[in-house]
């Protein structure tokens, strides 16, 4: 176990979180037909349909792959890819199915459930996966079986260490194999610190998890990022049984706990932005929640219909909750002591990534880690004042660019001559905005820039 010695970025406060409290089950839950991968689902159940808890909802047809990848020995057989399944997370009533907005501010096809207050369970599903007693059947298991199972309980890894098309290079289709595999027991934007969070659960699940998840990618190397200073005793014991490292990182250096940053520092692979895959140089993340979500469904065989979200800011009971998918954001802020009466924003995220949000009842979904509260009186507001030149930007960026003359451009529609300063190898990490003392909207004018060029590109 060592420390991970990282640069440049910001300092700011490491997260402190203890066990994650189980919410109670909301009134209502809006189920959006659109998963957290895949193509939208189409509803299977009409307007007063009786539901149970884990039952079928929404699902799609199967859409073939162009190619199929082949990861090391294992041949993957898990040929088609299917859209994410939609299962109620609670029992009760299909009160509608209607447009609501998501926590991207996109309007959705979602089902809308009136809870029973009975939480009851649906008949065994003949297809569904076997609940494994201990990690080393995970490891016996074959792929397909495997994939196939945790795609039916909703845990998708198409987009991290599953299956993914060849890498094409003049015409030669080849793929490389996964050599490390990193689990992300750090957050990408602190205070927010669902990862963090996920070490306090059960220690089985995150074993089963991450066995699960090494067996998939093939990696020879699993490496387990932790905060450092963060008690783990018992992950440690649990990593040296199985010959897993431990890197401790600094949780509070920003922004030296994102994927690329990781990969690059804990595995030597250095991820070209915006479309570089880790894969592409054989590295796998994987988040410690996701972890720990994969191993719950794969000891009990039951859908994963819970998530970790972490409150923080200016909440009265700030901490890490588990939450059932649907869950309105204003029922998760209620169980947290509710919004202040100064509330300014509610941030989906952290506060140098997240964005602030508009509809309190949108659900809470895979992919949201967290909520940040922020008072009126802690509100930033940029000015127009132009760049005075002062190189503090320069001095902060994590991938070494020059954000005060991107953004210039940018301001000034010269999109084109930010594109060939590197604009797209930005990563919108916010530290630039953090320090300049002119209050410039540096990440507002270079995400401007990138969205005008990718339009342009597109007509």
């Amino acid at each position: 176990m060592k420390l991970a010695h990282m640069f440049k970025g910001i300092r700011r406060p490491s997260p402190t979180v203890s066990q994650p409290t189980k919410l109670s089950i909301p009134e209502k839950v809006f189920l959006p037909l659109k998963g957290h991968y895949g193509l939208p689902c189409t509803p299977v159940v009409e307007v007063g349909d009786q539901v149970a808890c884990g039952q079928i909802i929404g699902q799609g047809e199967s859409v073939p792959m162009e190619l199929v990848v082949k990861i090391r020995q294992a041949v993957d057989s898990h040929e088609k890819s299917t859209p994410a399944l939609v299962r109620a997370s609670i029992s009760g009533t299909v009160q509608a199915i209607e447009e609501i907005y998501d926590h991207a501010g996109h309007k959705v096809m979602a089902v809308v459930i009136k809870s029973d207050g009975q939480d009851s369970e649906p008949a065994a599903e003949p297809d569904a996966l076997e609940a494994f007693g201990d990690t080393a059947l995970i490891n016996q298991t074959r792929l397909d079986k495997l994939l196939a199972g945790l795609d039916l309980t909703g845990v998708g890894l198409s987009s991290s260490v599953g299956p993914k098309h060849y890498i094409s290079m003049n015409g030669v289709r080849s793929v490389r194999a996964i050599d490390t595999l990193i689990i992300r027991g750090v957050d990408y934007d602190p205070p927010v610190a669902p990862n963090t969070a996920a070490l306090a659960c059960d220690t089985a699940e995150i074993e089963a998890g991450i066995a699960a998840l090494a067996h998939i990618s093939s990696a020879g190397r699993v490496v387990l990022a932790l905060p450092h200073g963060q008690d783990s005793s018992s992950i440690a014991e649990m990593s040296a049984r199985h010959g897993w490292d431990i890197e401790t990182v600094c949780a509070g250096h920003y922004p030296y706990t994102h994927d690329n940053m990781l990969a690059l520092n804990l595995a030597g692979a250095e991820i070209p932005y915006p479309d570089g895959d880790p894969r592409d140089f054989g590295v796998a993340l994987e988040s410690m929640q996701t972890a720990m979500e994969v191993g719950r469904a794969l000891l009990s065989g039951k859908p994963c219909l819970e998530t970790l979200v972490s409150v923080t800011g200016a909440v009265q009971k700030p901490g890490a909750y588990e939450v059932r998918l649907g869950t309105p954001i204003s029922h998760v802020l209620e169980a947290a002591g509710g919004l202040p009466e100064n509330a300014g924003k509610v941030i989906i995220g952290g506060p140098m990534m997240g964005y602030a949000h508009f509809d309190l009842n949108s659900p809470v979904l895979r992919g949201i880690d967290g909520l940040f509260v922020q008072t009126k009186d802690e509100l930033v507001k940029y000015s127009s004042h132009p760049c005075i030149h002062c190189g503090a930007c320069v001095q902060v960026c994590p991938v070494n660019l020059v954000p005060g003359e991107l953004s210039k451009f940018c301001e000034f529609a010269e999109y084109e001559q930010a594109a060939e300063r590197d604009l797209f190898q930005c990563t919108e990490c916010g530290v630039c905005a953090y320090v300049c003392p002119a209050k410039r909207p540096m990440v507002q004018l270079i995400r401007l820039g990138k969205t005008e060029l990718m339009a342009k590109e597109v007509d």
